[in-house]
């Protein structure tokens, strides 16, 4: 699955000529991840503390699941073959995927910027 996704990644990044994929940088995002859940699951069930344990617990089983330093790597790899850069940025807050996903992009930019200095 992560080589499919990061084949479809790169193939997108090269339709849209981009010069770099950013990478969003994970590093203590487990704080800002759980404050999120618990806000989901106090959303979902108000007022029902054993549902919003139970909610929470399963969605945090369904993360740690996942392995995104070995999506990471495939999508590295495939773009490298590709001659397109990646880079990692450290992972701004947002509301949507897309606000997120833009923040990033601008966290990399400004990185940028601030290292040619």
């Amino acid at each position: 699955m992560d080589r499919l996704l990061a084949k479809v990644i790169v193939a997108v990044a090269k339709h849209y000529r981009a010069s770099s994929i950013v990478l969003p940088d994970l590093r203590n995002i487990r704080e800002a991840a759980e404050n999120e859940v618990k806000a989901r699951a106090e959303q979902r069930f108000p007022g029902y503390q054993k549902r919003q344990d139970c909610y929470a617990k399963n969605y945090r089983a369904s993360i740690h699941r996942w392995s995104y330093n070995r999506l990471a790597k495939c999508i590295q790899v495939k773009a490298q073959r590709a001659g397109i850069a990646t880079e990692k940025a450290r992972q701004p807050h947002g509301d949507t995927p897309q606000e997120k996903a833009k923040n990033l992009v601008l966290a990399a930019c400004e990185h940028r910027k601030v290292s040619a200095c």
